[in-house]
């Protein structure tokens, strides 16, 4: 959940300050780049285009991470992020918007890639799309199982995607309160929601271990 509530809260101040592109929300952006070209906006769309190259270019380097040290990928790649999300609250203002576009969607094609499962649950911190439609299954299949075990699954997935899209929409709000009362330092809210959640997740791998 923290993990969704910093991408929520990162998209929105992308949105709000850094010319109305997301960072994480791939489908939005497609929706935009479709809509300029459309209306034959190049401006537009080269500005849409940004966030979607830097997020295939982060999945790609996640995908060679995961063939690297499988054990280092989840701590580096938290790391990477908290990290690009300090510095986006330190320089932003300095830098030109895309540039802190396509750095934020690279660390976060990186980190989707990386992340895509709690247990055998699979979910995605930023595709609210797919999610939505898992909490719906996981709820149905919780009331009406043909079986015990899919009951059970059903709840778990309804309990853990659900908590990603609650946290994704409260990032999100928190990005809209935020954005114009600190302008970019409030990405540091951000950081530190990543910074505990990395805390949380090798704290649990260690207990496991």
């Amino acid at each position: 959940m923290l993990l969704a509530m910093s991408s929520g809260l990162t998209d929105a101040l992308v949105y709000i300050l850094h010319g109305g592109v997301f960072a994480f929300a791939m489908t939005g952006n497609l929706v935009l780049l479709g809509v300029s070209v459309a209306t034959h906006d190049t401006g537009e769309v080269f500005r849409h285009m940004v966030p979607l190259l830097g997020f295939a270019a982060g999945v790609l380097a996640g995908k060679s991470m995961l063939r690297w040290q499988r054990s280092l990928v989840m701590p580096v790649t938290m790391l990477l992020q908290a990290t690009v999300l300090l510095l986006a609250g330190l320089f932003a203002g300095r830098l030109h918007s895309n540039v802190l576009v396509i750095t934020l969607s690279v660390s976060g094609g990186i980190l989707v890639t990386v992340l895509r499962k709690v247990g055998d649950i699979p979910f995605n911190i930023a595709f609210m799309t797919g999610n939505l439609r898992a909490v719906i299954v996981g709820a149905f299949d919780a009331v009406f199982p043909p079986e015990h075990s899919t009951a059970v699954r059903g709840a778990s997935e309804f309990r853990i995607v659900g908590l990603t899209c609650a946290g994704f929409l409260c990032g999100a709000a928190i990005g809209g309160t935020t954005a114009h009362r600190l302008q970019n330092h409030a990405f540091w809210i951000a950081a530190l929601l990543f910074f505990v959640a990395g805390y949380l997740l090798r704290r649990a791998e260690t207990t496991e271990a």
